[in-house]
């Protein structure tokens, strides 16, 4: 056995036993091995493609030096779909202009599978360059010129996510032809897309999502409300915690308005009464216009300080920095510790109190009109 297989074994040990620490070294011996162990990586993951081996995908994802873009290239279209997305990643992201011109040719082949499509627009998340942002406007294009493809919905979402990342929100339009789907899952992805994109009328439509019949839809629903952080967005949280026929929608629905106003809830329904007598008090007090965490104008000191004090939310905290500042902190901290994730994010520009997606200063989006009731027994 070579040394690189032994450095594979180990890695695939290390995620066997999930211990995480021991997995990152492996991950990194792989990294600093070279091409040569990066073509191991990517046949022991196709020989393994009935398996998920998120270590071995890692060592994919970071592969992103000229030495590596042949060996990626060589790999594009084999493997299970979390390979390829891995492949893509690390080509959108690796030096020169080969690999990404080759992410984009994928991403604008219409004879490819809408699956590898759809890898290809995640990849391009946050890409700067020009051409991305072009290609991922005509998938919008081919999307408005056939709106019954059935194999849109995973595609849709993707292309408008990635164009979120790069400031540009006009996906949010193509979004609402999914909204009126008759598939549950296609409603829940769209939904799960207001995370990042965001427009005038998004507020709105996820209070429909909110009173939506699938329970997935509802579930992906509350992060969205929450990342708004208007004091319509906790109203809408604070009926869905008391109304929902969902126990996982009431429970995320009670935590995330305590986010929002400044209570420290759990998800008991014991604490709704607290939660109602405390917002009749503050509510007013908020500024609609502007998006609130800890019931005052978000800070970005303030989400720094609960990401570094609260170590049982800091994957929750980090994934929030990453929507709003677009710095990757979730695996700024996964590879190089707290210290790391701290500095990433020190010198980002923050509007205090504007809604931010991804770096880029939003509008608030209107208020939620008339009341829209949610689901009841």
């Amino acid at each position: 056995m070579t040394s690189d297989e032994l450095l594979i074994q180990e890695a695939l040990a290390a995620e066997d036993a999930d211990e995480s620490e021991r997995a990152e070294r492996a991950v990194h011996d792989l990294l600093a091995a070279g091409p040569q162990a990066l073509r191991c990586v990517l046949s022991a993951a196709v020989e393994r493609a009935d398996r998920h081996h998120p270590s071995l995908y890692e060592v994919v994802r970071r592969s992103t030096g000229p030495e590596a873009v042949p060996v990626l290239l060589a790999h594009t279209g084999a493997g299970p779909h979390a390979l390829e997305a891995a492949v893509l990643y690390a080509l959108a992201r690796s030096d020169g202009d080969e690999g990404p011109d080759q992410v984009e040719a994928i991403l604008a082949d219409r004879t490819a599978l809408y699956t590898t499509r759809a890898a290809a627009a995640e990849a391009l998340q946050g890409a700067a360059r020009p051409a991305a942002g072009e290609v991922l406007r005509e998938v919008l294009a081919e999307q408005h010129r056939e709106p019954e493809n059935p194999e849109w919905p995973l595609l849709l979402v993707a292309t408008a996510v990635a164009l979120a990342t790069t400031g540009d929100h006009s996906g949010a339009a193509a979004l609402r032809s999914l909204l009126a789907s008759p598939h549950e899952l296609a409603r829940a992805m769209a939904v799960g897309a207001y995370r990042l994109v965001l427009d005038e009328d998004s507020l709105r439509l996820l209070a429909r999502a909110l009173a939506d019949p699938g329970i997935e839809v509802r579930r992906e629903a509350v992060d969205p409300v929450f990342l708004i952080g208007s004091p319509a967005a906790a109203d809408l949280l604070l009926r869905s915690a008391r109304e929902d026929l969902d126990d996982q929608v009431r429970y995320n629905a009670l935590i995330r308005f305590g986010d929002i106003a400044g209570l420290a809830l759990g998800g008991d329904p014991e604490n709704l009464p607290f939660a109602d007598e405390r917002w009749r008090e503050l509510r007013d007090t908020l500024d609609p216009a502007v998006c609130h965490r800890f019931g005052v104008p978000i800070t970005l000191a303030d989400l720094v300080e609960e990401f570094t004090d609260e170590e049982l939310l800091r994957t929750s905290v980090a994934e929030e920095l990453r929507l709003l500042t677009g710095v990757d902190v979730p695996t700024a901290y996964a590879r190089h510790g707290l210290d790391a994730a701290l500095r990433s994010v020190r010198d980002v520009p923050f509007t205090t109190g504007r809604i931010h997606k991804w770096g880029h200063l939003r509008p608030m989006p209107s208020p939620v009109a008339g009341h829209i009731p949610l689901p009841r027994a």
